[in-house]
Parts: structure tokens; sequence; C-alpha cells
């Protein structure tokens, strides 16, 4: 006990060199530190991907969303013309009927 007292944890169980129960029971739970430690940078190593993805699946969405209102304004504008030329020949057609021939 005046050896775990005087060691932080992380040396307790590497100076513990005997065979007995409480030895055994410091060595794995070093162990399980590591392990634990492992599991924590892999965690994080994995949420830092994940961030990464979805700033690039947004910044595609934004792109996407931004090419789409171009193409919607250039179909507007596309079929504004369409209407204004549909409109002179329905003019020219009307002027037509007007027309006597009398």
């Amino acid at each position: 006990m005046r050896l775990a007292r005087q060691t932080p944890f992380r040396h307790a169980a590497d100076q513990v060199h005997s065979h007995d129960e409480t030895a055994q029971l410091l060595q794995a739970l070093s162990r399980m530190k590591v392990s634990l430690a492992g599991i924590v940078g892999q965690v994080r190593a994995s949420s830092d991907g994940i961030a990464t993805g979805s700033a690039q699946v947004a910044t595609g969405n934004a792109n996407m969303n931004a090419a789409l209102v171009e193409e919607s304004a250039a179909a507007a504008e596309r079929l504004k013309m369409q209407a204004a030329r549909l409109a002179e020949v329905v003019h020219v057609f009307r002027l037509a009927e007007g027309v006597s021939t009398v």
C-alpha cells in the first residue's frame, strides 16, 4: 500500500515486480489504461474524419445549389425570350385578323 500512496498510478504497475494478486491487478489496470487511451485516440481520429467529410458535403451542397440557381435563372431568361417571341407572333396574327379585305 505504501507504494500505491507514494507513486502516481501510471507508474505504480511498472514498479511492482511481484506476482501477487495486487501486482497483477495493477498491471491489468495499466494495460486497460493504455488500451482505453488507444480507443479514445481512434474515436477522436474518426470524429475528425466525420467532421471533415461533413464540411465537404456541405460545401458540395452549396456549390450544387449555386449551380442550380444559375441554371434556373438562365432557364427563366430563355422562357422570357420565348414568351416575347410568341407574343410577337401572336400580335402579327391579330393584326392580320383586323385587316379588311373589302
